[in-house]
């Protein structure tokens, strides 16, 4: 089965100069898709070129569109006639017709400054946009990948809103399992996402025993814990044995993220790693959020609650297991600092 294909940030192309290394910066920033339009060169040269893009996108697992007829919606001008609620009234039709789950994206004029607020605005209760397309805010940037990774990152925020809304409306059934490895069989055997959690996995050889029975014996969507369970897993040294439960690992940024990106390519999963500074990779992509709250860290059962809203969102979310996961996180994040003046810890 073909892998659904990202439209989050859809660079489209035109004729300019060092073409294909602006590609491959924007890709490597967090572009998903990649179509190339050149309207006026001669058709040997865009066949050239189309070629010379296909072996970058295809190396990087990114989709390229050769096909492009914008000509009618110029002449039309299209953008005047659909209004300022034009995008909502496209998605809702959409679905009313039955065809929500096809892809949608917008483009015209996009870029860092409005990006966010055109995705806020764009949705419906049931459907929102799948990405943004844009030309001059990645081809003309001075630094592509940069720009790229902002804009991808934009879209990313945006649709943590999409995922918890699903959330409220499916209200999905969550199971709860101790080293269930018949229910885990189950579960792999449907098709249904499965998280776990090595809770204090460094702390004794028999839980690093069950955890390693767990992972043998079947497959895990998604592997969340903090810095001390992580290296563990990785049968990396920690600065001390861990008690407990609780992380005591203390690492720099970079090491943290080469951890997690090698643990989700190793267990062919999403890893989330959390503490102060959370880290989530599904080995293409690595995301930091930097918005862990200290209430999480005084509260306990803070990472039990994460499992179950990670459960919830995957079971929402289709086939993308990176964006449930920042979704869940986020959500715990920003419920600490909602009750942050509310609450007090002793």
């Amino acid at each position: 089965m073909a892998k659904p294909v990202d439209y989050s940030l859809y660079l489209v192309t035109h004729p300019i100069p060092s073409l294909e290394a602006i590609v491959e910066s924007a890709i490597q920033g967090g572009a998903t898709i990649v179509q190339l339009r050149d309207k006026t060169s001669p058709r040997p040269d865009v066949a050239s070129t189309a070629h010379r893009l296909l072996a970058i996108t295809r190396r990087h697992g990114v989709p390229l569109l050769i096909n492009d007829d914008v000509r009618l919606a110029v002449e039309t001008d299209s953008r005047c006639q659909l209004g300022p609620s034009g995008v909502a009234s496209i998605l809702a039709a959409l679905v009313t017709a039955g065809h929500g789950s096809i892809p949608t994206v917008c483009i015209g004029g996009l870029d860092a400054s409005n990006a966010a607020r055109v995705l806020s605005s764009s949705r419906t209760p049931t459907k929102m946009l799948s990405g943004i397309a844009v030309v001059r805010a990645i081809l003309h940037a001075p630094d592509p990948g940069v720009a790229a990774g902002k804009l991808w990152a934009t879209v990313l925020a945006a649709r943590v809103a999409g995922v918890m809304s699903r959330v409220i409306i499916q209200r999905p059934l969550s199971h709860n399992m101790t080293n269930l490895l018949e229910a885990l069989e189950a579960y792999n055997a449907a098709g249904r996402p499965v998280v776990l959690d090595p809770v204090g996995v460094g702390a004794t050889t028999f839980r690093r025993e069950v955890v390693d029975a767990l992972l043998s014996s079947g497959r895990f969507t998604v592997i969340k814990g903090n810095a001390s369970e992580m290296l563990a897993l990785d049968n990396s040294p920690s600065p001390r044995q861990q008690q407990g439960v609780d992380s005591t690992a203390s690492l720099p940024p970079s090491t943290l993220a080469a951890l997690t990106q090698r643990l989700a390519l190793r267990h062919a999963c999403t890893i989330v790693l959390t503490g102060p500074t959370d880290y989530i990779s599904d080995g293409r992509v690595t995301v930091r959020l930097e918005n862990g709250h200290e209430m999480l860290s005084a509260v306990t059962g803070s990472g039990c609650a994460l499992g179950a809203i990670l459960a919830a969102t995957l079971s929402v979310s289709g086939d993308d297991v990176l964006l449930a996961a920042v979704a869940a996180v986020s959500v715990l994040n920003v419920a600490a600092e909602v009750v942050e003046h509310n609450v007090s810890i002793i």
